[in-house]
């Protein structure tokens, strides 16, 4: 697997702009920006496997969560 060096592209809360300037983000310990493969791959999560494993009498909510895409590096 080729890894890319991340970009501005990779984040969308950076496509944003205040007051027609391009919006900046300086990393700190409380949050961090999430790139679009993190989003798709959390909404996919509760999109399809969002039960707790252990409640409920039907199929769903016994499946084991599957990974969506390949763990971060």
């Amino acid at each position: 697997m080729v890894m890319k060096e991340p970009s501005r592209d990779d984040f969308p809360a950076l496509g944003r702009e205040i007051d027609g300037r391009a919006l900046s983000y300086l990393v700190n310990g409380a949050t961090t920006l999430k790139p679009r493969s993190v989003i798709r791959a959390v909404c996919g999560y509760y999109e399809s496997n969002g039960a707790n494993i252990h409640r409920g009498s039907t199929g769903s909510p016994r499946r084991r969560p599957t990974r969506t895409s390949p763990p971060a590096r």
